[in-house]
């Protein structure tokens, strides 16, 4: 099988800034407030660095985040893995699978709706036309 790929290695900067479609977090929302979610804010940001920021400047992307009550532990700690696999595990598993749930909907929303899909290829070939 042949296909009509390319790869470029160019150095740019370690982390972009992180650039969310807000249509995709529009599906996104969607589908976490089917799920009983509560979105906080209608205008997604992102706090700190990540290299998703660097893929975001090349395709549509969302970075969505999704919690649970986890008391007074703050994440990427001990505390809050403690907590999250102990007395509160049903909720912070609850959390991952709507996450996991909501994202497969954003991704059949957007599979499965021509307008959606069109306006995503017009952002997309936008990008690279730059």
């Amino acid at each position: 099988m042949r296909t009509t790929s390319a790869v470029c290695i160019c150095r740019t900067h370690d982390y972009a800034d992180l650039r969310q479609d807000l249509a995709l977090c529009g599906l996104y929302r969607d589908a976490a407030t089917a799920l009983g979610r509560t979105i906080d804010d209608a205008t997604p940001t992102r706090q700190g660095s990540t290299d998703m920021g660097n893929v975001s400047h090349l395709v549509p992307t969302i970075h969505p985040t999704i919690g649970y009550d986890c008391g007074d532990t703050i994440m990427h700690n001990p505390e809050f893995t403690r907590y999250g696999i102990t007395a509160h595990a049903d909720r912070a598993d609850r959390a991952v699978l709507d996450g996991g749930l909501a994202m497969a909907w954003t991704a059949i929303g957007l599979a499965t709706d021509e307008a959606h899909r069109t306006d995503l290829l017009t952002r997309l070939a936008a990008r690279t036309r730059r």
